[in-house]
């Protein structure tokens, strides 16, 4: 069965804390401890297919919950820069999925675009 845990207010919350409140709930889970208000209220899912060795795959939306992002593994690929150098670089794939009555496709298109650059450069927005 799936079992989606839910960090709630994560809005209010470094990376940290978000780190330790999911390895908590990670916990109850395999300690058969979770309650059922740790597993509702959610908005938002991240699915991590790398560790499965998953390059990529369409998630399907937890209802009622608004999108699903679905990140596959990390592999090395040759990349051509803007000044047509070549470079071998960490590359990942990533699906979302959305509810198209609670979110439109141009916001969530602009979210991947962002998520993306914070991914390339994590320096430039955590430091």
């Amino acid at each position: 069965a799936l079992v989606v845990p839910v960090i709630k207010n994560v809005q209010d919350k470094n990376l940290i804390e978000v780190s330790e409140e999911f390895k908590m709930l990670v916990n109850k889970i395999h300690g058969q401890k979770i309650t059922s208000e740790e597993l509702t209220g959610g908005t938002f899912t991240i699915s991590n297919m790398g560790m499965f060795k998953v390059d990529v795959m369409t998630p399907i939306l937890n209802s009622p919950e608004a999108a699903i992002l679905s990140i596959g593994r990390t592999c090395k690929e040759l990349v051509v820069e803007k000044d047509d150098t070549i470079k071998i670089k960490p590359m990942t794939t990533l699906s979302l999925t959305l509810d198209h009555a609670v979110l439109d496709g141009l916001p969530a298109a602009r979210f991947l675009e962002t998520f993306m650059s914070i991914m390339e450069n994590p320096l430039d927005y955590f430091n």
